[in-house]
């Protein structure tokens, strides 16, 4: 189940990266918005409250954006992907930083980490508890998922079958938690 949870503003001026991000961030339960970065990223912060954005931008633009982002929805969470040479271009306090090329599961958790920080901002995300553990549930998911697949391309076939046991589990939790109001 996809899109249901937190909003997430995903930024990035190259179209195959920038849909990757949000097909990934969208099956893992958040609701996304991908846009390049142009005034209409920023405009669409004017429309509705992101719990974060993710931007990935070339030559340290990612902080740059992120802080006219921040002008418009001040509190705004950032996860900045970047090139290592850009590394030293982005103000590191400004947001969490990840290393092209990245792990999507790095991503993620990433992403599940900024949103549930709701104590260092309670109002930015509007988002109560139980999105907070929708999102783990989600998070969850998708590492069981990728260990299943490595056990089973590795031939640990009783492994492959304890992270199944544990995927139904983890999926039914999800779904409890998916149709909670």
């Amino acid at each position: 189940m996809g899109g249901t949870g937190p909003s997430i503003l995903v930024v990035d001026d190259d179209w195959d990266e920038r849909r990757f991000i949000a097909a990934l961030l969208y099956e893992a339960g958040f609701g996304v918005l991908a846009m390049a970065a142009d005034d209409g990223a920023l405009a669409a912060l004017g429309d509705r409250q992101f719990a974060a954005a993710v931007v990935a931008l070339p030559n340290g633009e990612g902080g740059a954006f992120l802080r006219r982002a921040r002008r418009r929805q001040p509190g705004l969470k950032g996860l900045i992907i970047t090139d290592r040479a850009a590394m030293r271009l982005v103000d590191e306090d400004c947001a969490t930083l990840i290393k092209r090329p990245f792990d999507p599961r790095q991503l993620l958790g990433g992403v599940f980490a900024l949103v549930l920080r709701e104590e260092e901002h309670p109002s930015a995300t509007g988002h109560g508890h139980a999105a907070a553990e929708f999102g783990i549930a989600a998070a969850k998911l998708v590492c069981l998922q990728n260990r299943r697949a490595a056990a089973a391309a590795a031939g640990a076939s009783r492994l492959a079958q304890e992270l199944s046991r544990q995927i139904s589990e983890t999926a039914a939790l999800h779904h409890t938690l998916a149709v909670v109001p």
